[in-house]
């Protein structure tokens, strides 16, 4: 598994100079703290951090967009799903953690109605920070019954909530209010991408 340092841990000698992968934290940093983020819309930097991403885990796996497509606005085009290479629909959102209301760490995400073989959910920390992991991916057979259950009791096109939550050292995810479901083991897990 890769590790991840914040770009002030990384000194000569220390681990993180020890590490290829401190640059991509470099480069989260100079994304996130490029002097224009607090300007950009949330679906503005939703992107940013999903396109950051991709490239982030593309020595693993390769994602790609559909053919030239335009579109309305952010909003719709962060909707869209990337393309596994053997055809795989994967929806990527990403949260910061929710600074109130709970004593466990807890992510919020908003997930369309659409049909997905995988979700991949980057959670972020207070600082905006792209937590150790490297986001969860989520196969379609552990949310699509929620996933059903819960576009019946919403609105055509109402977003589907969905937390994720820290308790102890294993994270739980819910689906509108579901019985959660331990995910911890999907953290930095590439394989429903492949």
């Amino acid at each position: 598994m890769k590790q991840y340092f914040h770009a002030n841990e990384i000194s000569e000698g220390s681990a993180a100079s020890e590490s290829k992968d401190w640059f991509w934290l470099y480069q989260f940093d100079s994304l996130l703290f490029d002097g224009n983020w607090e300007n950009k819309t949330e679906a503005e930097q939703k992107k940013s951090i999903r396109t950051f991403w991709i490239q982030l885990v593309k020595r693993d796996v390769h994602l790609k967009f559909e053919a030239n497509r335009i579109f309305d606005s952010v909003e719709r085009e962060i909707e869209e799903p990337v393309i596994t290479p053997k055809g795989k629909r994967v929806f990527i959102d990403s949260s910061c953690i929710d600074p109130v209301g709970s004593l466990s760490p807890v992510w919020h995400f908003a997930i369309p109605q659409k049909s997905f073989e995988v979700w991949v959910l980057l959670n972020l920390d207070m600082n905006r920070q792209l937590l150790k992991g490297n986001g969860y991916v989520i196969p379609q057979k552990i949310f699509s019954q929620p996933f059903a259950q819960a576009k019946k009791s919403l609105k055509k096109d109402e977003k589907i909530p969905v937390s994720l939550r820290k308790d102890g050292e294993r994270f739980l995810l819910s689906i509108h209010g579901s019985e959660p479901v331990d995910v911890t083991e999907l953290r930095g897990n590439y394989e429903p991408l492949k």
